[in-house]
């Protein structure tokens, strides 16, 4: 069957083809993709992934013993069904193309995403991984922070993240800035990677870090909802409560040296991807 072509991939500029609704050479999301959305495609959609062999319920709080009784009789007897399709098992996987600007012309500011593809929850490596993102931008105090915003003024905010996927993770860096300030903002970003993978994190520094996700790990707990959601989270990876325990020993153990490691490890500027978006 021949395709049309109707215009360029935004991201790797090769062809776009009308019946696969995304670059056929990158898979680039296209608008197209929501405009083609349909009611059926949806119900579609949710008879076939939202049903009870997908699914698990969790409880937390202090229940009453009929509780129980009335979530077992409402899903406790549910037909487990399995859907046909089969699972891809795709890993993310990153395009030749390392840095792409979306021009945007008269905005005033501009955008900056600079990431990777990185480990999940899984990998013994991650607690460390989750320290290193909160030193490089993941608290108000963090290390772009300082720099981006209270130093240099070139943005209200930015931050960093870590996510973990169930077949991958990715880490991200973003903020957005006045576009004047572009390119010496991205330049100060790889500028702070850098300075992680070659000096050695001060005690003083690693101690406020310490403080910092000890509190967020309390408040991960406080209450049967943020119960619940902490323990959702590590079950959904074939994990248990002593991920956490894991986390929180690596919060109290980790020195100058391990943090070096990490970021030449996970942080290699080789690998990241940058896209910006905005006027130049």
């Amino acid at each position: 069957m021949a395709y049309k072509i109707v215009t360029n991939c935004p991201v790797c500029n090769s062809n776009l083809i009308v019946e696969r609704l995304k670059c056929n050479k990158c898979g680039t999301v296209i608008e197209n993709d929501f405009e083609n959305v349909t009611v059926s495609a949806i119900k579609n959609f949710h008879s076939e992934y939202y049903i009870p062999g997908n699914m698990a319920l969790f409880v937390s709080g202090k229940m009453h013993p009929a509780t129980f009784d009335l979530l077992n009789s409402l899903y406790g007897k549910s037909k487990i069904q399995k859907n046909n399709r089969k699972d891809t098992n795709t890993t993310l996987k990153g395009n030749s193309l390392k840095k792409v600007h979306i021009d945007k012309p008269g905005s005033v500011q501009s955008a900056i995403r600079i990431g990777s593809a990185t480990i999940n929850k899984r990998n013994p490596d991650y607690p460390g991984l989750k320290i290193l993102d909160t030193i490089l931008g993941g608290y108000f105090g963090s290390r772009l922070m300082n720099n981006i915003r209270e130093d240099k003024g070139y943005s209200y905010g930015i931050n960093s993240g870590v996510t973990s996927l169930n077949l991958s993770g990715y880490k991200m860096i973003s903020t957005e800035v006045g576009k004047k300030h572009l390119q010496k903002s991205i330049d100060e970003i790889y500028k702070e990677i850098r300075l992680l993978q070659t000096t050695s994190v001060s005690s003083e520094e690693l101690d406020l870090v310490r403080n910092v996700m000890s509190g967020e790990m309390l408040r991960m707990f406080d209450g049967p909802f943020a119960l619940a959601e902490s323990y959702r989270s590590a079950w959904e990876f074939g994990l248990d409560n002593s991920y956490y325990y894991r986390l929180a020993e690596k919060i109290r153990t980790i020195g100058p040296d391990e943090i070096k490691s990490l970021a030449n490890t996970y942080y290699s500027i080789d690998d990241l991807y940058e896209v910006t978006a905005g006027s130049k």
